[in-house]
């Protein structure tokens, strides 16, 4: 068997070998470690294929790219390389050559779009941008969280893929997207603006609609900005969501950065901003569950004609799960004491009852339209199955009672949280006219007692749990008429109520709120 050199020779002489020409199969992009085998044919003027022409290859950065003598091709660097395959004993045959591309551990080819604002979307597209394999990603030194990635080969999802991020404040007007592997991979990509404000702004005086919500409307990357400096009132954002039909809902906003500074209110029937007080008023059969702001017809709970605070220790996060909420549109409302810069907090509206333990048979009890007659309390175990849940029960007594009423609550759920310290309020139910506290148990403790004598009347018992804890807890209540001594005093005619207050405005509670966070 002749040599393959020799043969080709034969078979088209040496002098006329300027008419050959070398084509190299395609080389796709390689990644680092890959290894490929390369192939090429020699060809005629006549696009026949040589037999037995025999090519050699040859790489212009062997650094980057190696080659042996079989012709398989080794990614051993980031970078760009040439790739020449030549055919042997033909020394006026016509080379080939192509661009050998080897990317590294982590790359990052673009980013869209060029302009975000706090909320958005940030679409990143490259390699190695799997979230299970990135030790960071920021923007401007902000931390950012990653919303999706889709792999171009789901079989190979270290290689090229779409990362999707949230735009966390508070990123530089003009911010470096920075993105670290576990390998220690860096990539610094084009710089991107950034506009001061989150998707969603100016939602503090019309309110931005999240439409029905049928499944969750999640941001985590929503700003508080700053106070203007011309801004008397306190600033807020105002949600709207859409219930088509009766569903358990649960609204959760939270802040790392605000703290108790942030407070948010759940607010249903009608919330409206008025341009002359400049401030929000509440419709005046409106209901509203959040810490330290309950009312009730549209009317706080009053004592001595001066407002009740149902004092509640605050958290970086306030949960508010209703269950079977009727069909309507509801309002959300998140002030802030405004920080010196835009700051995050996230925002979560989801179609189920999320509570951090199991809600007990009598939710939904959470706001005093749907306040439960204490006596199916008897023998139930209940709860405060959220940090600021609180539960609403009703009692009619027809003639002067004397009441007797303690709580007590079980251990916390969690070694991590303070003990339970539950109080009770007892207030007079004139509504729509107004509320009255009567009797409060405020008291340090995980028990609670409240006794007192209650003339003829409706009236409300209202549970919270001051420290926060999630916890279970029993009601027991006792209800004795006291020895008559004369006629009973009638029932308090309309004309002895107590003054009918305005609806509440929304923009001095804000005001106030943050003074209002000891016990009373």
């Amino acid at each position: 068997m002749l040599g393959l050199a020799g043969a080709a020779a034969c078979l088209f002489p040496a002098d006329e070998s300027a008419q050959l020409s070398v084509v190299l199969d395609p080389v796709p992009e390689l990644y680092l470690k890959d290894t490929l085998r390369l192939n090429a044919r020699v060809l005629t003027v006549a696009g026949d294929s040589l037999p037995g022409a025999v090519v050699s290859f040859t790489s212009s950065s062997p650094t980057v790219l190696g080659v042996d003598a079989d012709g398989k091709a080794l990614a051993l660097g980031v970078g760009t390389a040439t790739l020449t395959a030549s055919a042997l004993a033909f020394a006026g045959a016509t080379p080939d050559t192509a661009t050998v591309r080897v990317r590294g551990l982590i790359e990052i080819d673009s980013v869209r779009p060029n302009i975000v604002r706090f909320g958005d979307s940030l679409h990143v597209y490259g390699v190695g941008l799997n979230p299970d394999s990135l030790f960071t990603m920021n923007l401007g030194g902000v931390e950012l969280t990653a919303a999706g990635f889709v792999p171009a080969d789901p079989t190979k999802p270290g290689r090229l893929g779409m990362l999707s991020a949230w735009v966390m404040p508070p990123a530089a007007r003009f911010s470096t997207l920075t993105m670290v592997s576990f390998a220690g991979g860096v990539a610094f990509p084009d710089t991107i603006s950034v506009l001061q404000r989150d998707r969603y702004e100016p939602n503090d005086t019309t309110a931005t609609f999240l439409g029905d919500v049928p499944l969750a409307f999640y941001n985590p990357a929503l700003a508080f900005e700053p106070k203007g400096r011309n801004e008397a009132r306190e600033p807020a954002d105002w949600f709207t969501f859409r219930n088509a039909a009766t569903s358990d809902r649960s609204i959760i906003v939270a802040s790392d950065f605000v703290g108790a500074q942030t407070f948010s209110v759940f607010i249903t029937d009608s919330l409206a901003w008025s341009q002359g007080a400049q401030n929000y008023i509440v419709g005046s059969r409106s209901w509203t569950i959040g810490p330290q702001t309950y009312l009730c017809a549209g009317k706080s709970v009053t004592q001595g004609g001066q407002p009740v605070v149902f004092k509640e220790q605050v958290f970086p996060i306030t949960i508010v799960a209703l269950k079977d909420l009727p069909a309507g549109t509801y309002h959300v409302i998140v002030p802030y004491l405004a920080p010196a810069e835009p700051t995050a907090y996230q925002l979560l509206v989801t179609a189920q009852y999320n509570s951090s333990i199991p809600r007990d048979a009598l939710e939904e009890n959470d706001y005093c339209d749907v306040a439960k007659p204490v006596g199916q309390t008897a023998g139930a175990t209940l709860t405060i199955d959220n940090p600021h849940d609180i539960d609403w029960y009703r009692f009619t007594r027809n003639l002067p009672t004397s009441v007797s009423v303690t709580a007590t609550a079980g251990s916390a759920v969690s070694p991590n949280l303070p003990s339970p310290d539950l109080d009770l309020y007892v207030i007079r139910d004139f509504t729509p006219d107004s509320l009255v506290l009567v009797a409060a148990g405020t008291t340090e403790g995980s028990t609670e007692a409240v006794s007192a004598l209650l003339p003829a009347g409706d009236y409300f018992l209202v549970v919270v749990d001051f420290a926060g804890s999630p916890v279970q807890y029993t009601l027991s209540s006792t209800f004795l008429a006291p020895p008559m001594e004369g006629p009973a005093p009638p029932s308090p005619s309309a004309a002895s109520r107590p003054a009918a207050t305005p609806s509440p405005v929304m923009g001095a509670k804000l005001r106030a709120w943050g003074a209002k966070r000891g016990r009373p």
